[in-house]
């Protein structure tokens, strides 16, 4: 079935003869950009996924080197950080990636929220335990990518 402009659903636009949802939590999301690094390979395609759902650009990354590559190399609007890698540590990783680019959101995430009491964390603009239900992740990227500043 086509769908037309006159028979959208919630949550999608129309793009002429394709339609794309790109609403979410009220926001367009088409330009933002969204690294998600992530070692877990299913975890990291479960965020990638549900994420484009969502209108966003999304690239991955398994570990902090590679993401740290991918950070000189081009711009994210926003950085989705495993704090427990193997291949860097993810404290270190965090301030290197605040080094590189100062206007990066980063969202940090763990197992657990013991880490969470290291000052380091501070710098990232928002600290979430890991979840199966994105409903929180979702809305802290959409509150991050769309206040005043951004």
């Amino acid at each position: 079935m086509e769908l037309g402009k006159g028979s959208l659903k919630a949550g999608a636009r129309y793009f002429g003869n394709n339609t794309q949802r790109v609403i979410h939590w009220g926001c367009s999301n088409v330009a933002n950009k969204i690294l998600v690094v992530e070692e877990e390979r299913e975890l990291r395609g479960f965020y990638q996924t549900e994420l484009e759902e969502d209108g966003y650009r999304v690239n991955t990354a398994p570990g902090g080197r590679e993401a740290l590559s991918r950070l000189s190399d081009e711009s994210f609007d926003l950085v989705v950080l495993d704090l427990e890698l193997s291949d860097v540590d993810g404290l270190g990783c965090l301030q290197s990636i605040v080094d590189l680019n100062q206007n990066v959101k980063v969202v940090l995430t763990a197992d657990d929220a013991t880490c969470k009491q290291d000052f380091h964390t501070w710098l990232a603009d928002a600290f979430l335990v890991k979840s199966p239900d994105l409903c929180e992740l979702k809305k802290t990227i959409d509150t991050l990518l769309h206040s005043k500043g951004h």
